[in-house]
């Protein structure tokens, strides 16, 4: 089977999906078939960072603060990276930020601005938290199926 490759690369600083093409062709009957690979890298603002990943109940405790009173539920879970949760950030720098975002929250629901920020950044929480749960148990599940179907030594 004769095998060609083509790939288009999108540079790193770019938002662009990496995309690579792959032909292979049959020997025998002389037909092609295309497989397209695509992978996408996000990158994200500090504030987005930032978002704790923590225990689903408690994630749904701070949206409902969120929610009623904008910048507490933030406030709690900035607290959260250092004993149950984590960010994409080292803990000290979700931390601070938690706390900036709490405070504008807070100081913006006058305008409504921190309020709609305040549910959506505690809708990001539960989200989360939720993708990670889910993740996790795909992961548990793929290394117990590994470990089930390997010859004993």
């Amino acid at each position: 089977m004769a095998k060609m490759e083509q790939s288009l690369e999108a540079g790193p600083s770019t938002s662009r999906p990496l995309v690579r093409e792959t032909q292979r062709m049959s020997a025998s009957h002389g037909l092609t078939s295309k497989d397209v690979i695509i992978s996408v890298r996000e990158k994200h603002s500090p504030f987005r960072e930032s978002i704790p990943c923590m225990p689903l109940p408690l994630s749904v405790i701070c949206a409902f603060f969120n929610i009623f009173l904008p910048g507490t539920g933030t406030f709690i879970a900035a607290f959260s990276v250092f004993c149950c949760g984590f960010a994409e950030r080292r803990p000290c720098a979700a931390f601070g930020w938690n706390i900036l975002v709490a405070f504008i929250q807070l100081v913006t629901t006058v305008i409504l601005v921190g309020w709609i920020w305040s549910i959506h950044w505690g809708i990001m929480f539960v989200t989360l938290s939720s993708e990670y749960k889910h993740e996790r148990m795909k992961r548990n599940r793929r290394s117990t199926r590994v470990s089930n179907s390997s010859p004993p030594a």
